[in-house]
């Protein structure tokens, strides 16, 4: 009788079955079904219907991610025929996503985690990713685009706030619905120095020092409030604070003429100071 079950991806608690005349009607056409089901680890059977005209019925009010067997026995006029049988199991949401971990940044976390050990039947089709500082009572979700991709990695960088403890929550969706979530809470690195100021260049004039540089790669968690630029003649290694600001070149006057001079140049958080960066010349 080819007998199908067509489960509902509209509902983990439905399906449909379908099935063919028998080939053979004993001599009497057929003129209903007897359709009937159980959970397969039970051993009694349950009428659904004894009078089904069609040759397909939809069962609804069953239990996700359950095995059923279902039967189908056609009949006529002299009785009962062979039934045909069926095993399915009922669609469910997925199980929690897995080894959820982050590789932390001063203002990001890198996030990943494994699928579902079980996508309850139905492919799982995308994640939702919600996340809050841990002293926070509500859940922000994450703008993914069409709520989040499949793929089981995504960068948090809202920015979040350096040094501080995060709460995150992830949720794996099928057509049937929503997984319960998974937890984890991770830091972001704390705020420290920033790391030393780039492409300083030095030139001269007459009985001037010109001086340029670039930001420093990071910050490292807290905004450079100032760069300060301190000079020695070479020999005498005695320096002197010329300037102090956020501009990133100066001009030192007053030098003289074949005197060699180093001028360091350190950048600024609100955590304390980079590291000098010391650059040499002999003025004109």
């Amino acid at each position: 009788m080819n007998l199908s079950a067509v489960k509902s991806t509209s509902s983990p608690t439905a399906l449909t079955l379908t099935w063919d005349n028998p080939s053979n009607n004993g001599g009497s056409l057929v003129t209903s079904y007897q359709v009937q089901k159980k959970a397969t680890s039970s051993a009694s059977w349950l009428l659904v219907s004894n009078n089904n005209l069609s040759n397909s019925i939809a069962i609804t009010g069953l239990d996700q991610n359950t095995s059923y067997d279902f039967s189908v026995t056609p009949i006529n006029s002299a009785g009962y025929g062979t039934p045909s049988y069926i095993t399915t199991t009922t669609y469910s949401v997925p199980s929690v996503p897995l080894n959820l971990s982050a590789i932390s940044s001063y203002y990001s976390l890198a996030l990943s985690w494994s699928a579902p050990s079980s996508n309850g039947g139905s492919s799982v089709t995308g994640y939702q990713v919600f996340y809050k500082l841990s002293s926070d009572s509500a859940y922000s979700e994450l703008n993914c685009p069409t709520l989040c991709p499949t793929a089981t990695t995504l960068n948090l960088n809202t920015p979040l706030l350096p040094g501080q403890s995060y709460d995150i929550k992830i949720i794996a969706f099928n057509a049937v619905g929503n997984s319960l979530p998974s937890y984890a809470t991770f830091n972001t690195l704390a705020a420290v120095a920033p790391s030393i100021i780039q492409n300083g260049l030095i030139t001269t004039g007459l009985n001037t020092v010109n001086l340029s540089w670039s930001a420093p790669v990071s910050d490292n968690g807290s905004p450079i409030l100032s760069y300060s630029i301190s000079y020695a003649e070479t020999s005498l290694g005695v320096f002197t604070l010329i300037y102090t600001g956020l501009d990133l070149s100066a001009i030192a006057t007053g030098t003289t003429t074949g005197v060699s001079y180093d001028f360091q140049i350190i950048a600024t958080n609100a955590i304390g100071n980079s590291a000098p960066v010391t650059l040499t010349i002999i003025s004109d």
